[in-house]
């Protein structure tokens, strides 16, 4: 519940709370949201409750953080690594675009603490922080794109401060790393000086993971030395590149790579991702590419 520049607006928690447990509010606002039939939480501050509540979430998982940053990509890799990791043992993973600081300490608040694995999307602001929150095991970048140098001056500036996202992992975590962007050695640096572990994917000769071919559902991939084909279920080069960069992670964090690659033939598409449906208008089949 917003208050001041802190929170969501009262009209946009309004229309969440058929799918909230509760409100949290600052204890002037609190009573606005007494009969809207859910527990309200009244503090004192709303940044440093939710900031401890997403604090406390990962002390309280036993299982592995992967984290996903990049300009493009990053929430079809996040359902499509939630995905593959199922393979090996339950996974859960953020959700919406709430990927800042506090959308984090939200996800985190809301994660399945029994299940093995969680995939967490994060944005570039306050990467420091984030970083500390997620405490991540294994952190893919998947691509760097102009979308945010209005706000951060270059593309190499984004790439700088998404870096910072291996500031908090433990030496000997994973940095997967998207190796044919021209930003790969800004990130690698970052990482080689956390002491993290470099996996590089791509579709260039030499990478540890390598996108070999695409044709119609079938990817065919190099990860770590396993040459392998499987059926995807997200149509498009980027979806490929996509599963080489999940792949790649889950090789690295030692789990099964052949019943992860079998598990993307079912993964399906998010609204507004690539998600495909069918539909029939004036007598004719139409399929929509959202």
């Amino acid at each position: 519940a917003q208050a001041g520049a802190a929170g969501l607006d009262p009209a946009v928690v309004r229309r969440l709370l058929p799918y909230a447990a509760g409100v949290i509010a600052q204890s002037e606002k609190a009573q606005s949201y007494a009969h809207q039939g859910r527990p309200v939480l009244a503090v004192k501050d709303l940044r440093e409750a939710v900031g401890a509540l997403g604090a406390d979430a990962p002390r309280r998982f036993a299982g592995t953080v992967v984290a996903v940053t990049g300009s493009v990509g990053k929430t079809s890799t996040v359902a499509m690594a939630a995905h593959a990791l199922a393979s090996a043992g339950e996974s859960d993973r953020s959700r919406t675009s709430a990927i800042s600081p506090y959308g984090i300490a939200w996800n985190f608040a809301s994660m399945n603490r029994g299940a093995a694995f969680w995939v967490q999307e994060v944005a570039a602001t306050r990467m420091e922080i984030c970083s500390e929150l997620m405490q991540a095991h294994a952190a893919i970048v998947t691509a760097i794109a102009p979308a945010h140098v209005a706000r951060f001056g270059s593309v190499e500036a984004i790439a700088r401060q998404k870096a910072k996202i291996y500031g908090s992992m433990a030496p000997g975590g994973i940095a997967v790393i998207n190796a044919d962007m021209p930003e790969f050695a800004i990130f690698e640096a970052a990482a080689l000086a956390a002491q993290l572990r470099v996996v590089r994917f791509g579709s260039l000769p030499g990478v540890d993971a390598r996108l070999l071919d695409v044709e119609g559902s079938m990817v065919r991939v190099d990860i770590l030395g396993l040459e392998l084909a499987f059926e995807l279920g997200a149509a498009g080069r980027h979806m490929a590149m996509n599963a080489t960069a999940v792949l790649a992670a889950v090789a690295a964090l030692g789990l099964p790579v052949h019943a992860a690659a079998q598990r993307l033939g079912s993964f399906e598409p998010l609204r507004g991702r690539g998600q495909r449906s069918d539909v029939v208008h004036a007598g004719k089949r139409i399929q929509v590419w959202d």
